[in-house]
């Protein structure tokens, strides 16, 4: 049962990606991509959390809700497209990316999942 937003598989997991992002994997950028990819992947990681925050605030409205989830695998799409990024241009190794890929791909499932099958809590 879900009782906080801290219960749901997917923003623990977008919890986790936004720490490691931040504290090992910007750390390997080279400088010229400091206000680039750097910047863009600190934005989108965090949004991916405070996304999924969001529509738990509003649950009870389900429309706000999935809106919010919509807007979170938004993000998750362009960390995984950063993480394409930073393997095609050698700036990290090809087995780490695709562990960052996998990851994100992961928690894209999990909110599809959550979106299609959460339930209307304004109508108990």
């Amino acid at each position: 049962m879900i009782v906080d937003v801290e219960d749901i598989r997917a923003y623990r997991n977008a919890k986790k990606l936004m720490v490691l992002v931040h504290k090992k994997i910007i750390l390997l950028l080279p400088p010229e991509e400091r206000f680039g990819l750097a910047d863009h992947m600190r934005r989108s990681s965090k949004a991916v959390c405070r996304d999924i925050a969001e529509g738990w605030a509003c649950k009870m409205s389900i429309k706000e809700l999935k809106n919010c989830l919509k807007q979170a695998i938004r993000e998750v799409a362009e960390m995984v497209e950063c993480f394409k990024e930073c393997k095609e241009l050698d700036y990290l190794k090809s087995e780490t990316s695709d562990w960052f890929i996998e990851k994100y791909k992961l928690v894209t499932k999990q909110l599809t999942n959550l979106r299609k099958n959460w339930r209307d809590f304004s109508k108990d």
